[in-house]
């Protein structure tokens, strides 16, 4: 059987997500700071890691909106 990544995601609670996360962005942190590391790879990861942490970002001020 073929699992998905969305049906793996989905099994999931809300602890093993979050866990996910801080393992995805420790990950594109530590590739966006290796020397040895191409520039190119560097810099995507970087890039990725800005994207994700600007997602986390705006998911929390939207929560913080709703709150109100």
């Amino acid at each position: 059987m073929n699992i998905t990544l969305d049906n793996k995601l989905n099994t999931l609670d809300v602890d093993e997500l979050r866990q996910v996360i801080q393992w995805t962005l420790n990950d594109l942190q530590a590739w966006s700071n290796d020397d040895r590391a191409k520039t190119q790879i560097g810099n995507h990861c970087a890039m990725l890691h800005e994207a994700v942490s600007y997602q986390i970002s705006k998911a929390v001020d939207k929560k913080g909106n709703n709150d109100k």
